[in-house]
């Protein structure tokens, strides 16, 4: 591949992708813009694993980042069909008002990976194929999200399952988009 062949040669490449996987392997340093304006540089893993606030997030997923948009009141979230969430202890949240929290469908599994993940009941969705990959489309709350494919087949439509999501891998972002640290 690209990186492999320019790594150690003192070669500079600039490469304007939207293509997140591009970025991601090439390495090196990443400018994320966002309606013509940087909202954040750094080297490429470090913005991919922190995003500053999820305009990069957005951008530094493949395919689509999850999202989940919630309300919060009294440490409590409501979602957007109007069921309520606790949101995990330990994650930062604002203290109240409108948030974000979001995770990368490689971050979700159908099946419980470790004892800290959280678990979510959502309904099979269909497919879908991105980059040469089958992703599960699962809804939950009005939103939709793509988990990766592991089984053979694919659940029927508006079957019950278990996505399962690492803690430490959501992030959560602020009504304004920026990340709650």
């Amino acid at each position: 591949d690209l990186g492999a062949m320019l790594e150690g040669s003192g070669a500079v490449i600039v490469m304007v992708t939207d293509s997140a996987d591009a970025a991601l392997g090439l390495g090196g340093q990443v400018v994320v813009l966002g309606h013509g304006r940087i909202i954040q540089q750094g080297a490429v893993a470090d913005v991919f694993a922190h995003p500053a606030n999820l305009a990069a997030a957005l951008a530094t997923s493949f395919p689509m980042l999850n999202t989940l948009p919630m309300q919060l009141h009294d440490g409590r979230g409501m979602l957007a069909d109007g069921s309520r969430f606790a949101p995990p202890d330990g994650l930062p949240m604002p203290a109240e008002g409108a948030c974000t929290l979001a995770f990368r469908p490689d971050d979700t599994t159908l099946e419980r990976a470790s004892p800290g993940c959280l678990r979510f009941v959502v309904r099979a969705a269909g497919e879908e194929s991105l980059g040469g990959r089958r992703f599960v489309r699962v809804t939950f709350a009005g939103a939709t999200w793509l988990a990766p494919q592991f089984a053979a087949t694919i659940p029927p439509s508006g079957a019950v399952l278990n996505a399962f999501i690492d803690r430490s891998k959501l992030m959560t972002f602020d009504a304004a988009g920026e990340a709650v640290a």
